[in-house]
């Protein structure tokens, strides 16, 4: 009788049982990921996973409900937004959209010092959530790269344990951080490194909305907070100057301090000051962010401080209000005028240096064929000047934080007259439809810089031609 071997079927068994294992976790993950798997919270109907190429409805969590506050800062106060208000809903909805189309991150490291800084000089809007989530951006991450950095199934980058946000709605520290984001992510305690409390650390980022070559910046979510707001109602009185009979005398403005450059021997920073210059006087707007720098052009230009009597100053921001108590120490035998609105410190300052000062809130004169369109509402509130030339009107402007449009049109009124020779200085990043508006209200040439933007720049550049001014540090344009 034939004797059978005994086999040994115990591996076998092992490697079969490992693989049924290996089979049921697989099926079950399955299971848990399509059916049992909590949804990701959502921004006002946006799940979490979404990107700005793939979004999706739903309806599992509204954005009050992640949100614990919304605080707004400008001039060093605050002002607590509710975010189950109206008011708060819009700007919660706004500000989380935001955050998931990031794309561009910038080489920026922040303290806690620089960020109550930031809160205490800057006009920033900070959203708070009620606990650290996880947020999906619209930013792809090359696969080499997935292996450090958080990314969901599409390969689009996950911000982890975010816990706020601040957006910089208007920088005042010369750091050019406008229409910037600071993501703030919760970071637990790690022994040898954070072993007391957990801290937050700050990534700094923006929208890019131009596809090749350099970034452009998205800004228009600044625009839509500022409609949010809820803030006092400024009607502008209806006040006109009655123009002067007498013959308009020549004028020259030199651009003295701007980031733009024309001559190349002048220092750049961010920022704008431009001399007007008439056989009767010299008059200053804006002195820019830095006394040292603004003194230095002036004094490669061949300008004495001494010779200006008078310094306009349009609006708060450090960028034109910064050189002035430099600029007051070398020459304080002036008038300095400013926006009714400017708190008491700034006075103080001016008074200090031994200058006078005078508030404008409306329309007025400043000089022969010079006025100040008066204070106008932005926000900040700032005033430009309007000079009756020989050619026609000429706006200048530092920010036009009330609207470059806004602004023609209100000049066009004041002086009631049609004619607009010239508008030159920052126009805030305005939308380009304002261009057309431009030739509608009869806008000759124009000479935009500072906080222009170079997409609207090179708009105007397309549309005006030879009616384009290139301004910048170092400009000298003669109207007579």
């Amino acid at each position: 009788m034939m004797k059978m071997k005994n086999k040994n079927w115990t591996p076998k068994f092992i490697a079969l049982a490992i693989v049924c294992f290996l089979v049921g976790v697989g099926i079950g993950l399955i299971g848990y990921h399509y059916f049992l798997k909590p949804e990701l919270p959502v921004y006002e109907g946006l799940t979490q996973g979404n990107t700005s190429t793939n979004w999706q409805s739903t309806k599992i969590e509204p954005t009050e409900e992640m949100v614990e506050k919304i605080v707004f800062y400008e001039n060093g106060e605050q002002e607590i937004v509710d975010p189950k208000s109206e008011e708060g809903k819009g700007m919660a909805s706004l500000l989380t959209r935001k955050l998931h189309e990031l794309n561009l991150q910038a080489r920026c490291v922040f303290s806690e010092e620089d960020i109550r800084e930031i809160k205490q000089k800057d006009r920033v809007a900070e959203l708070i959530f009620k606990k650290p989530v996880d947020i999906t951006i619209s930013q792809w991450v090359e696969p080499e790269e997935r292996y450090h950095i958080p990314v969901d199934e599409k390969g689009y980058r996950i911000l982890e344990n975010v816990e706020t946000a601040i957006f910089i709605l208007e920088d005042n520290q010369e750091r050019g951080l406008e229409a910037h984001i600071l993501v703030g992510h919760l970071i637990p305690p790690e022994p040898g490194l954070y072993p007391s409390k957990e801290i937050i650390g700050y990534s700094c980022w923006a929208i890019n909305i131009k596809e090749e070559g350099k970034p452009e910046l998205d800004k228009s979510w600044i625009d839509g907070i500022n409609r949010l707001i809820k803030t006092e109602e400024v009607t502008q009185p209806e006040i006109s100057i009655e123009s002067e009979k007498e013959e308009k005398t020549e004028v020259t403005l030199i651009t003295v301090y701007d980031n733009y450059q024309v001559n190349p021997e002048l220092k750049t920073a961010w920022g704008f000051a431009t001399i007007i210059k008439t056989p009767q006087e010299l008059i200053l707007f804006d002195t820019g962010g830095n006394s040292e720098i603004l003194l230095s052009n002036m004094k490669k230009l061949g300008i004495d401080p001494s010779s200006i009597k008078k310094v306009v100053i349009s609006h708060i921001h450090g960028d034109h209000l910064g050189g002035l108590e430099g600029f007051l120490e070398r020459n304080s035998n002036v008038t300095v005028f400013i926006p009714s609105s400017f708190p008491k410190s700034v006075k103080n300052m001016i008074t200090q240096n031994g200058a006078k000062f005078v508030e404008i809130s409306a329309p007025r004169k400043i000089s022969d064929s010079i006025y100040t369109t008066g204070e106008l509402y932005g926000p900040p509130k700032e005033q430009s000047l309007i000079i009756d030339s020989k050619k026609g009107l000429v706006v200048i402007t530092g920010c036009a934080h009330p609207g470059i449009v806004n602004i023609v049109k209100r000049a066009k009124k004041i002086m009631k007259k049609d004619k607009v020779y010239l508008v030159l200085g920052g126009f805030h990043h305005p939308p380009l439809s304002c261009i057309k508006e431009f030739k509608e209200l009869g806008v000759e040439k124009v000479a935009p810089s500072h906080c222009t933007g170079d997409l609207a720049r090179e708009a105007f550049r397309k549309e005006y031609k030879g009616n384009f001014i290139e301004y910048g540090v170092g400009k000298n344009i003669e109207i007579k």
